[in-house]
Parts: C-alpha cells; structure tokens; sequence
C-alpha cells in the first residue's frame, strides 16, 4: 500500500497552465494524499526529491526545464482502491442498463465486449456491485476475495471492463 500512496501522491505538471505559470515554474509537484494519510506530506519533505527530478529533466530537455515549485493538495479520506470501486460500479451498473448516455458511445462500434449482458451474468454482476457498496472495495478485490468472484471474475472483467 505504501507504493500505491507514493504513486498517488505525487503528480508533475508540464505545462504552462495557470497552475505553473502563476509561480513561474517549468513544473509544478503536486503533492496529494490519500487514505488518510501521505508519503511526502509537506513541500520540505518532497525537496530533495524534487530537486533530483528536476535535473533529470533539465538534461533531457537540453535545459529548458530547470525550475519547479511543489504544491500541496491536501489529503483525502478517500483511499484509491475505494475511487476505483465508484468507476467499477459505475461501469458495471452502465452495462446492465445497455450502456446508456453519449459517454458509452464509444463502446457502440466494438464487439469484444458484451453489449447486452447475458440473462445468466445478471445477478452476479448485481451481487458484485452490491459487495462493492458494502465493503467500498474494488471489482479485482471481489474477484479474489468472494467465492462467486473466484468463479465468475475473469469472465466480467473480460467482457464488460
């Protein structure tokens, strides 16, 4: 899990957006923590860190990359295996309702997938949402850790994710 927040936490931005250009920095480190808790927590913490990168960047972009500022975003209750058990829901949810909206249009042309769930995968794939509500863990967590998931995972996630 400490990977997983070290991964979470930190997210470079490249640009000249508002957010960069404000401080007149080539790259903003945005620190972000999650599940209560955080890796590099304040801007002291990530220095060394940032520093590093920075030079590693510089040479790759011949020198035009030399400054950064570091920025803090809080922490989240949240943890990233619950964020990821709302969009496994929400996706599961869409394909049982026949992938409803203009934001599954995309899926339209596709024929890996199921477009129309079987009549027989319905309530599995129902009892799965319903484990991930209870439990606010993700699809992946279901399928290795229920006895239904252990059985039907693998054909879900290959037809519906």
């Amino acid at each position: 899990m400490r990977n997983l927040t070290l991964f979470a936490s930190i997210i470079i931005v490249v640009s000249s957006s508002s957010l960069v250009a404000q401080k007149k920095a080539n790259i903003a480190f945005v620190l972000r923590g999650y599940d209560k808790t955080c890796y590099f927590c304040d801007p002291y913490s990530f220095d060394v860190h940032a520093k590093l990168i920075t030079e590693g960047i510089s040479r790759l972009s011949f020198g035009r990359i030399t400054t950064y500022e570091i920025i803090e975003h809080g922490i989240d209750d949240r943890s990233p295996v619950q964020l990821q058990s709302v969009k496994d829901i929400e996706t599961l949810q869409a394909s049982l309702d026949g992938w409803p909206e203009s934001k599954w249009n995309w899926l339209r042309n596709r024929t890996d997938f199921w477009l129309v769930v079987p009549a027989e995968f319905r309530p599995t794939i129902e009892a799965s949402i319903t484990w991930m509500k209870a439990n606010k863990l993700d699809f992946a967590t279901w399928g290795r850790d229920t006895d239904l998931g252990k059985i039907h995972y693998r054909i879900v996630q290959t037809n519906v994710f």
